[in-house]
């Protein structure tokens, strides 16, 4: 930070005058901090207002990567341990082992949980609707993709420079709420209702779909599913 340059707050983006010392520097940000801690704190927890926007997300059966099992009910879905349903499809994910969400969405405000299994790996969020499903690259938002992910023990966002996020070793319920005017989607621990992440300055143009990517079994365990929380 540029010694001479004024302090910006980052929740009402007032400007404070130009502040040469450090220790100036570091008392406005401690006052922004007391003037908005009331609205920061409450965007970092899930609210009963975002509670309410909560939506009847389903799978896709039609985007399902041939491996994956699909629940009767579209609620959960998990790793299989053998193709199926292999005829040639444009709108099937056939390089990610992954599947979509019903509905997309292109306005408003929307809310949902999905059950993670504690020790394994998955990915969760929301991607374009006109994602390239055939793609064999990495699941950035360069690409689309505004997810996280468990990946070697590590809660990580798939951000254009990916970062390890800080989450309870615990944690197996992750909130996802997407405000699409706002263009944020954010990610909450939902039985700790603590923040985990956010994407700003996601893409309004075009609708959004959750994203759903269950990882494949430990050797000699069980496969666990992801589940969309009623």
């Amino acid at each position: 930070m540029s010694e001479d340059r004024g302090i910006e707050c980052p929740t009402c983006k007032a400007v404070s005058q130009r502040a040469p010392l450090r220790e100036v520097q570091l008392e406005q940000i401690s006052l922004c901090l007391k003037q908005h801690w009331g609205l920061i704190k409450t965007e970092l927890l899930i609210s009963d207002e975002m509670r309410s926007m909560w939506e009847d997300v389903r799978l896709d059966p039609g985007t399902a990567h041939s491996l994956l099992l699909l629940s009767s009910d579209l609620k959960s879905v998990r790793y299989g341990t053998m193709c199926h349903n292999t005829e040639p499809d444009a709108c099937r994910v056939t390089q990610l082992v992954s599947v979509l969400g019903s509905p997309s969405f292109s306005r408003g405000c929307h809310y949902w949980e999905v059950e993670v299994g504690e020790g394994h790996e998955w990915a969760l969020g929301v991607c374009r609707d006109s994602v390239d499903r055939q793609c064999k690259g990495d699941v950035s938002c360069e690409q689309g993709f505004w997810i996280i992910s468990k990946q070697a023990g590590e809660i990580r966002a798939h951000s254009l420079q990916p970062r390890i996020l800080r989450a309870s070793p615990g944690l197996h319920r992750v909130g996802i709420f997407v405000n699409v005017e706002l263009e944020v989607v954010k990610f909450f621990d939902a039985a700790n209702n603590s923040y985990l992440y956010m994407y700003k300055s996601v893409p309004s143009c075009e609708p959004l779909r959750p994203f759903f990517s269950p990882g494949p079994p430990r050797e000699g365990a069980t496969a666990v599913p992801l589940r969309i929380c009623q």
